[in-house]
């Protein structure tokens, strides 16, 4: 059930966000996920029975960290998700293959709308797009 509820979310996601229905990838463990671009940033849902079957991730790709500036960017991240922590944060990571900063953020399928879910996608691209100018360095 809590499969169709993420397809259901994501198909309202589309409808909101006026793009082309999501195309899912699905791994043998029943875990789907599937991607999209909003502003030049790439996002994607996914939904993993094992890690929480009422819950749908997201993950937004913020790019490269600044060549040259590494560790700095790394602290201002860690500063940054302390900043936002709260029971429903999202929080920075580096994807493992690629060594890009992502933001994962985790959000109820019972109480996400598809419309919250679009404004959620569109603030944090937002924050992506700041962090490509900035890397919320000085």
């Amino acid at each position: 059930m809590s499969a169709t509820q993420f397809e259901n979310l994501c198909t309202g996601l589309c409808a909101v966000a006026a793009c082309a229905p999501l195309q899912f990838a699905v791994n043998d463990a029943g875990a789907r996920a599937a991607s999209l671009m909003q502003d030049g940033v790439e996002v994607t849902l996914a939904h993993d029975p094992s890690r929480g079957s009422g819950h749908a991730f997201v993950q937004v790709r913020f790019g490269s960290l600044p060549e040259g500036r590494e560790l700095a960017a790394c602290i201002a991240l860690l500063q940054t998700t302390s900043l936002m922590l709260s029971a429903q944060s999202p929080a920075f990571g580096l994807d493992p293959v690629t060594g890009e900063v992502v933001l994962h953020h985790r959000c109820e399928l019972r109480s996400t709308t598809p419309p919250d879910l679009y404004q959620m996608i569109v603030r944090l691209c937002g924050i992506a797009r700041d962090w490509r100018d900035t890397h919320f360095l000085p």
